[in-house]
C-alpha cells in the first residue's frame, strides 16, 4: 500500500471517531463501548463460540447492526475487540471485501482512537504506557502503541490541528453532559 492510501485510511477512521465522540458527547473514560453501541442501535451479544476461530463478527441484516463476540476473559481486550467491530460497522466495511487487510487496519485505527483519543491523552499527560492503560482501560500492548504515538505527537506539538478534533475537545472540556462512565 502506498503512503497516500495509508493516510486516507487513517484520516477516514480518525474523522469517524471524532464525529461519534462529538455526536454522542462521550466525555468519560474508559469509554463504555457496549453502551455506545446501544446508543448507535447496534446489538452486542457475547456468544460461546464463533466458527473459523473468530473472536468477533459484525454484520447487518438490512434493518439492524449486530456485533457478536467470544469473551477473551480480559475486559481491556474485549473492549478493543468491540470497538474494532464497531469501526467495521461505522466505516461501512463489507464482510466479503477484497480489501480485507486495509479494512482490518482501518478498524484497528478506529478502535485505538475511540478508546484513547490523542487530545484526551494529552489532557491526562500520562508518564508511561501503564498509566495510559489504567486511564483508558486498554491492554498493555494497545496502550504501549498509543503512548509511543503520544510521545511523537507531543514532541511535535501536533494537537488541535483539525476542526473535528477541536469541536470534540470543546465538548470534552465543557463536560456539560456526562453520558458514559467506564
Amino acid at each position: 500500500m502506498n503512503d497516500r492510501f495509508l493516510y486516507d485510511s487513517y484520516r477516514d477512521a480518525r474523522d469517524v471517531v471524532w464525529k461519534v465522540l462529538t455526536r454522542y458527547k462521550v466525555v468519560d473514560f474508559p469509554v463504555n463501548v457496549s453502551r455506545l453501541a446501544q446508543k448507535l442501535n447496534i446489538d452486542v451479544n457475547e456468544v460461546a463460540y464463533l466458527p473459523n476461530g473468530l473472536y468477533a463478527v459484525s454484520y447487518s441484516d438490512g434493518k439492524k447492526n449486530y456485533i457478536e463476540f467470544v469473551s477473551s476473559g480480559n475486559v481491556a481486550v474485549d473492549r478493543f475487540t468491540l470497538a474494532h467491530e464497531l469501526g467495521h460497522l461505522l466505516l461501512r466495511h463489507k464482510s466479503a471485501s477484497s480489501r480485507k487487510e486495509y479494512e482490518e487496519e482501518q478498524a484497528n485505527i478506529f478502535a485505538a482512537r475511540l478508546l484513547a483519543p490523542m487530545i484526551i491523552i494529552r489532557e491526562h499527560d500520562p508518564s508511561s504506557a501503564a498509566e495510559l492503560s489504567d486511564i483508558f482501560g486498554m491492554s498493555a500492548s494497545s496502550a504501549n502503541i498509543r503512548f509511543n504515538r503520544y510521545l511523537e505527537i507531543k514532541k511535535r506539538n501536533k494537537f488541535l490541528t483539525n476542526s473535528l478534533e477541536k469541536e470534540y475537545y470543546n465538548i470534552y472540556k465543557s463536560g456539560r453532559v456526562k453520558t458514559y462512565s467506564g
